[in-house]
């Protein structure tokens, strides 16, 4: 009875129509379907088997909130965007939990963990990808409030990301160990066959890219502050110290990025590029601080001398 059951629940959601379909990300958060979709994944998690498919399972779920998350920020649908990336956060926890309990001592412990490392890895650049997206529609016209929400979203969507990579890098370590004192073999050995499996999955080469990406995006972030501290500032002289300070660490990361990149060293690169970008973001929100209260002092000031005029013109009405 159960079967017949979930078989007409997946029945319902391939032949319902939906607005709210897309072709890639399915049944989206603006759905009256899309808590039934939800549903359906929960049941197909249940009936993965094992804890690495469980993970691979989650894994492909968060991907589809990911898929979700930006169909709704295009349709300017922030509160569905939100419950989608909450989804995503419940997803990597739960995956997270399940990473924990993998058991392995053997080249399969060792694929797997390649392949998951590789989704996750996949995630982040998606991540970063719909980044520089919501960056586009900030610049457009939106609320302060609506702006502070995509900010939050991102950061969110990092914080979550950068939790699961600490797991699964623990796990890496754990698998080595246990390898180590089933076969005997050396490190160098079982990292070779870490490395073995990351050429054979495509994840040497993903990181490679993503590194590269990100120290473009850097290095494009700071060129474009400098030039705006140079517009609101003037010559290096006049500039704050705080923003100085700020500046020369983020060229200081990118510097230590292209450095790993050069050694192959892609993480490492990732890490100190990300780092730059996010130094120099916070610059930017210096300078529209320092151009916010700069308004507000030039109002106040316009403000102060109208009503001195007022006071001028009320009291040679009292003389007349």
């Amino acid at each position: 009875m159960k079967i017949i059951f979930v078989m007409f629940l997946f029945l319902l959601i391939i032949v319902t129509p939906s607005r709210a379909q897309d072709e890639n990300a399915g049944v989206t958060p603006d759905s009256p379907l899309w808590g039934l979709d939800i549903a359906i994944e929960r049941l197909e998690l249940f009936l993965a088997g094992g804890d690495t498919e469980k993970v691979k399972v989650g894994l492909k779920h968060a991907h589809e909130r990911l898929l979700e998350v930006n169909i709704m920020i295009e349709k300017n649908k922030l509160d569905d965007a939100e419950e989608a990336k909450v989804k995503h956060e419940e997803k990597l926890r739960e995956v997270k939990e399940k990473i924990k309990k993998i058991n392995g001592d053997d080249e399969w412990a060792i694929e797997n963990e390649v392949e998951i490392e590789r989704e996750v890895e996949k995630q982040e650049q998606e991540i970063e990808e719909l980044k520089s997206r919501i960056k586009i529609k900030i610049k457009g016209n939106l609320t302060a409030e609506q702006h502070a929400a995509l900010d939050a979203l991102i950061a969110s969507f990092a914080n979550s990301t950068n939790e699961l990579k600490l797991e699964i890098k623990i796990k890496r370590n754990e698998i080595k160990i246990k390898v180590k004192q089933k076969t005997n073999r050396t490190d160098d050995d079982i990292d070779d066959e870490f490395e073995r499996h990351e050429n054979r999955t495509g994840l040497n080469i993903l990181k490679k890219e993503k590194a590269k990406e990100q120290i473009e995006d850097a290095e494009e972030e700071i060129n474009d502050v400098k030039e705006d501290i140079s517009e609101e500032f003037g010559n290096n002289n006049t500039w704050p110290n705080a923003i100085v300070t700020l500046l020369e660490q983020a060229e200081n990361h990118l510097a230590n990025a292209k450095e790993a990149f050069k050694m192959e060293n892609f993480g490492e690169a990732y890490g100190q590029a990300n780092a730059a970008e996010h130094l120099a973001e916070n610059i930017e929100k210096m300078i529209d601080n320092f151009k916010e209260d700069k308004r507000g002092r030039k109002d106040n000031k316009t403000k102060g001398s109208d009503d001195e005029e007022d006071e001028d013109d009320n009291e040679e009405e009292d003389e007349d």
